[in-house]
């Protein structure tokens, strides 16, 4: 799939963006060479990415010798892959149109069920799978358009967002924290919206406590039923046990697929909040 998506950067189809060239501008002015990228991925904790190219690469000078570039395409994180993309296009896409490069790589992101899309910007943003790109993520961003959500939780969420797209251990963390402090913020909003007063300690358990006496979540059936506060308060109890607090003695490692259910979580919790706000 990196390989199609190399191939993508040259619309012409005559072979001139190669993968040597790829790495070499990824290189340049980030990392002498080879070996100062792979220390680079130990000392941030993607060791794993940095033993994968030590066990597989065919030349100690990856922006000389294709097979070897293509080793470290293949195996690099997913964050530093997108940058190497973006780093070529936004060379390119200054002189000539972004639409074939929009129609190519973003057919071959969906096709293969890659979480990404390149924006006309020449920027890949996280997307999820297409089930949660279209019924989860672009309902929330529609959402967030709203004036009175496009602060705090526009940016927290947008952050959040960010971070998945890095795809480094420690992003993941900092994704739930984003999604989490996102949702919080909604939660504030939705209170100032209707005239109620925010709790001094806006916490997410208070926070709810507060929407739930000012009456601005549905009661359950007969009483029965689960209460819409288990849906908004999803993530934060997610995070409040990992990846937004201090680890103590337990480390706080948060999984890729962890973190994606989270910011896909409070995407539903932000189009709730939103579609509760006072009609203006």
């Amino acid at each position: 799939m990196r390989m199609l998506i190399v191939m993508a950067l040259d619309p012409s189809g005559r072979g001139m963006v190669l993968p040597t060239t790829v790495v070499s501008r990824f290189f340049s002015g980030n990392w002498s060479d080879l070996s100062d990228y792979l220390e680079g991925l130990d000392q941030t904790g993607q060791d794993e990415a940095a033993e994968a190219i030590r066990l597989t690469r065919d030349s100690k000078m990856p922006t000389r010798n294709e097979e070897s570039a293509r080793t470290v395409l293949t195996y690099m994180p997913d964050g530093d892959y997108l940058t190497a993309v973006e780093i070529v296009l936004y060379a390119d896409i200054r002189l000539r149109n972004v639409d074939p490069y929009l129609a190519a790589i973003n057919g071959i992101c969906k096709r293969r069920g890659v979480p990404y899309r390149l924006t006309r910007g020449g920027a890949f943003e996280w997307v999820g799978d297409p089930l949660t790109e279209t019924e989860v993520l672009a309902p929330a961003l529609s959402a967030l358009d709203d004036p009175r959500l496009a602060g705090a939780p526009q940016d927290e969420f947008t952050a959040a967002r960010a971070a998945m797209r890095e795809g480094k251990p420690q992003s993941y963390q900092h994704a739930v924290a984003m999604a989490c402090n996102a949702v919080e913020s909604g939660l504030r909003v939705l209170l100032a919206q209707h005239g109620q007063q925010v709790p001094a300690k806006p916490e997410l358990g208070q926070l709810l406590k507060a929407c739930r006496a000012a009456d601005l979540f549905p009661k359950s059936t007969n009483g029965k039923g689960m209460p819409v506060e288990h849906l908004l308060g999803a993530p934060g109890r997610f995070g409040n046990e990992r990846g937004r607090h201090g680890a103590g003695e337990e480390p706080h490692d948060v999984q890729r697929d962890e973190a994606e259910a989270v910011v896909a979580s409070a995407a539903v919790a932000l189009t709730l909040i939103a579609r509760r706000l006072p009609a203006q």
